[in-house]
């Protein structure tokens, strides 16, 4: 047999990582894209807590890259219109930004807040690469990226109150509200993964998701606290397993010591952070406003102002960062429908609401009740939307590059276990031996 023949017969995984094809060369055993999506998916929804703003410098690489393979026609963009409305949806936030900074063009301070939405034009690009792995593959990657994830998460918070000065955890985020939003996420995606599998696997959910709660705990963001109740609902409500209530009762008897061992830890930072609010409503009410809740009262009713003097069109992207943080030393509003008619009018406003509804309607639309994967897409994205509605209500929502690589992740990743379905191309690249590659 000569070379040439030896390596037709060598064994190759071809882009779907299903199908083996004869190859023995090392070079074919790279991984495959459908490989690279399931180790993608795992991380950016699993260890952003971990890898800070490596996540936002990933998904503009898979941006980048899901152009390249369109060029080379190794993924198929999608026809779906339903999908093609979630990516319209999002492409539109960053046109209401470019309509307002056309109207207020303030040079490079409007263009480089705009710059910061081009990541939500590649919606469609991602989803495409996507396509190429099973819905059941990545969500069980995405589940075990949660997991994994939570634990490394809370050893870095751990250390970080450890060894260092901060009082509040902040992770490689670096901001306690972003390390709060990467812990909320990873905790919703922990109890889908207990609600979904039993025995061992379960246990190690329920565990994971209590890692996840602690670094949430650590945080200290009061405003995502309420979603450590919030979140064991969602997965129980939507996919409504069968309980058995004394093994239920059994095993809340077994959570109740890694419970305590988090409440003895994680104490002092809540004790604080709960007496922090009391403090600020005393003065509130007394006139003072010189406390975190009473600055952020008075930055609301100044964004209502600014809000007032241009409803339509809004001052411009600009206007966000130059207006706030020259008057309070904030970059921005502390509540992402204020952020949003302050800066884009009424169509940034409708941006950011389409951003939620229209993902929202396609996937409850597109669901069906038998299918498990597709109702765990569901769970995920209205674990996501809690999520960023929650931290956006007193905080940053989205213009943050790991608050903004997360949501359109997540949302794609949801809309893809509802509504996708593996599509490879039909050409003929995929059955040549550069295909393995990603």
């Amino acid at each position: 047999m000569n070379d040439e023949s030896a390596a037709a017969s060598a064994e190759r995984v071809d882009e779907s990582g299903g199908r083996h094809v004869p190859s023995t060369r090392l070079l074919d055993r790279r991984p495959t894209l459908n490989q690279m999506n399931l180790l993608f998916s795992g991380v950016m929804l699993g260890w952003a807590g971990v890898f800070g703003s490596g996540v936002s410098v990933l998904f503009s690489g898979a941006i980048l890259l899901a152009f390249l393979r369109l060029y080379q026609r190794k993924i198929v963009f999608p026809s779906d219109r339903a999908i093609l409305a979630v990516a319209l949806a999002f492409a539109f936030y960053l046109a209401a930004d470019v309509i307002s900074g056309l109207f207020h063009n303030d040079g490079m301070v409007t263009w480089r807040q705009v710059a910061k939405d081009i990541p939500f034009l590649g919606f469609a690009f991602v989803y495409a690469r996507l396509c190429l792995s099973r819905r059941e593959d990545v969500l069980d990657a995405v589940e075990r990226g949660a997991i994994s994830g939570a634990f490394a998460t809370l050893l870095v918070t751990g250390a970080e109150l450890t060894f260092t000065a901060h009082d509040r955890a902040e992770g490689l985020a670096g901001n306690p509200g972003v390390l709060a939003v990467i812990s909320s996420l990873v905790y919703g995606i922990c109890l889908l993964a207990a609600v979904r599998h039993e025995k061992r696997m379960r246990w190690v959910a329920l565990l994971s998701a209590l890692a996840a709660a602690t670094a949430l705990l650590f945080t200290g963001m009061r405003a995502l606290w309420p979603f450590l109740l919030i979140g064991p609902a969602i997965p129980l409500l939507v996919l409504r397993p069968k309980l058995h209530w004394p093994a239920v009762a059994r095993g809340a008897l077994v959570a109740a010591i890694p419970v305590l061992v988090v409440g003895y830890f994680a104490y002092d930072v809540v004790e604080t952070r709960v007496n922090a609010l009391v403090q600020s409503v005393e003065k509130i009410e007394a006139g003072k406003h010189d406390v975190s809740l009473g600055r952020r009262v008075v930055v609301w009713k100044h964004g209502l102002e600014k809000a007032e003097e241009n409803p339509i069109i809004g001052s411009g992207p600009g206007s966000i960062q130059e207006d706030s943080a020259e008057v309070f030393g904030v970059s921005h509003y502390h509540n992402f429908l204020l952020n949003a008619l302050v800066k884009s009018g009424v169509p940034g406003v409708l941006a950011i609401l389409g951003l939620f509804i229209v993902p929202l309607v396609v996937v409850v639309r597109r669901l069906r009740p038998a299918d498990e994967t597709g109702l765990a897409g569901l769970s995920l994205l209205l674990t996501l939307q809690i999520t960023f509605l929650l931290s956006g209500s007193v905080g940053i929502m989205l213009g943050h590059d790991i608050h903004d690589a997360l949501f359109i992740y997540g949302t794609i990743v949801a809309c893809f276990l509802v509504a996708g379905k593996q599509t490879l191309p039909t050409t003929p690249t995929l059955s040549h031996a550069g295909t393995a590659s990603s």
